[in-house]
């Protein structure tokens, strides 16, 4: 009787072993697992350093100037101010023109070609702002004949030889007179040359 019960001990305690060790396995398997590959940081490219934007040249502000320009009466100032920053003035005259006229007379081409007798094709620039202020009978006259005086006095100058680049052209009007300034009726030229540098 001794025996069987030796017997059944031995195999009850060998049977829970092996479910022991069955657990064991099934819980910590005999092959290590598998070491997860080490991750590598990406590469850091060097971004290549941004040249800075050169500044506009004067021909580019002058091109921007002409096609946002505005009313200089309402601006206060020229349109082409940060050009003509980097001229001097030499002389100046008005061309008048008739009430609600665009024609040049012969007074007007007269004073015109004596301004240009001291332009310098290499150095200078003429500075042309057409004006009207005032009463006028034309409907949107004042800045249509403002515009338009600029543009005949711009013609004639182009005519003359004056490079169309080196003709800075605006226009200056108002219902009410700014006699103090502008003439109300009239072109104010301005001619301009670089200002030594060296």
């Amino acid at each position: 009787m001794m025996r069987v019960i030796k017997v059944t001990v031995c195999v009850l305690l060998v049977s829970s072993a092996l479910t022991a060790c069955s657990l064991i396995k099934s819980v910590y398997p005999s092959k290590p697992a598998p070491i997860a590959a080490a991750t590598t940081t990406p590469e850091v490219t060097a971004t290549p350093a941004v040249a800075p934007t050169p500044p506009p040249s004067r021909a580019q502000r002058v091109e921007a100037a002409r096609d946002n320009s505005e009313n200089l009466y309402e601006l206060g100032v020229s349109n082409y101010d940060q050009v003509f920053e980097e001229f001097d003035d030499v002389e100046s005259i008005t061309v008048v023109f008739a009430n609600d006229s665009l024609r040049i007379g012969e007074s007007g081409k007269s004073r015109i070609s004596q301004l240009l007798s001291n332009y310098d094709h290499d150095t200078d620039v003429v500075s042309v702002v057409g004006c009207s202020h005032g009463y006028t009978a034309i409907r949107d006259g004042n800045r249509r004949l403002a515009a338009g005086r600029a543009k005949r006095v711009t013609e004639a100058l182009i005519n003359a030889g004056v490079q169309r680049e080196k003709v800075l052209d605006e226009g200056c009007w108002a219902t009410t007179p700014f006699d103090e300034v502008f003439p109300r009726r009239g072109v104010v030229l301005t001619l301009k040359r670089e200002k030594n540098t060296g």
